[in-house]
């Protein structure tokens, strides 16, 4: 036989049979059925913690870089002759009250048994805030809303 041949065979005869090994056996269609719940089951488990951890630390993440963002504009900080001063001062706020609202989250979270990703919180809230105080053409910051 040639090396073609060889790989043809590999490929469409042994390969499915490793596929059909994987699978569990179901015998009839009610064993099917509890299958697939049991999957969507455990899907839901997965979605639902990190669905939870990522919605509550962006709108954190979103509401702290919007307010450090106002207040530079409000302070006029850019023209302003302690500019770095006022920016990390600014900053170092912003970090502590972004991490205790995440801290006060987790503790609500955890006497209601909600299953959260505690370090993914954190994280997404950093991230989050810094992409919205990045963010300069946003509409929503060019507002005047106070």
């Amino acid at each position: 036989m040639n090396k073609k041949m060889i790989m043809l065979m590999f490929f469409f005869f042994i390969m499915p049979m490793y596929a059909i090994a994987d699978m569990p056996y179901m015998p009839n269609k009610m064993m099917k059925k509890s299958y697939k719940t049991q999957r969507k089951a455990s899907l839901l488990r997965l979605c639902s913690s990190y669905i939870v951890s990522l919605g509550l630390s962006a709108g954190v993440g979103f509401g702290t870089g919007t307010a450090v963002r106002y207040l530079e504009e409000k302070l006029d900080i850019e023209s302003s002759p302690f500019m770095l001063v006022l920016g990390l001062f600014i900053w170092m706020i912003e970090y502590e009250l972004r991490n205790d609202i995440i801290d006060n989250l987790q503790q609500y979270l955890d006497s209601y048994h909600i299953k959260h990703k505690k370090v993914l919180m954190f994280r997404t809230a950093w991230l989050t805030s810094w992409l919205v105080y990045l963010n300069e053409n946003d509409k929503f910051l060019k507002r005047q809303y106070l």
